[in-house]
């Protein structure tokens, strides 16, 4: 997820954590999130929680962010509205944070397709594997 802050996106985050807690395997990059949505995260991943990596980089050091992920899409394989065996790409031009479902021309693509999720989940694993993952620090 790119912006990810305000009540929304804590609530989002409090959900994807207590999945975690439930048995699910939650697993997420992010690009900009708020502080309080970043350490709320980052402290699930230092206690074995989420798994959480940060696609920011400050490449020239010079204080700013110059590089992250824009994406916006969450994968889901399992159990999802009933469906056991569910295979589900979301993604969409909005953020997590406030006023995106009332204040903006923001649209969701919802694909139930293993292929699609195949490919994203690609995707998510060639970002991943450029990002910083928290849990280890």
């Amino acid at each position: 997820m790119f912006a990810w802050n305000a009540d929304r996106g804590m609530t989002i985050a409090r959900r994807l954590v207590a999945l975690d807690k439930l048995g699910c395997d939650v697993s997420i990059i992010y690009g900009a999130p708020s502080a309080i949505v970043r350490d709320y995260l980052a402290t699930s991943a230092r206690h074995d929680g989420v798994k959480l990596w940060d696609s920011r980089f400050d490449r020239d050091e010079d204080g700013f962010f110059d590089l992250r992920v824009h994406h916006k899409y969450m994968l889901i394989n399992g159990v999802y509205g009933g469906d056991t065996s569910s295979w589900q790409v979301h993604t969409g031009t909005q953020n997590w944070g406030q006023g995106t479902l009332r204040n903006g021309d923001e649209n969701t693509l919802n694909i139930s397709i293993r292929s699609a999720y195949y490919k994203y989940l690609a995707n998510w694993r060639t970002v991943a594997d450029t990002a910083l993952m928290l849990s280890v620090m």
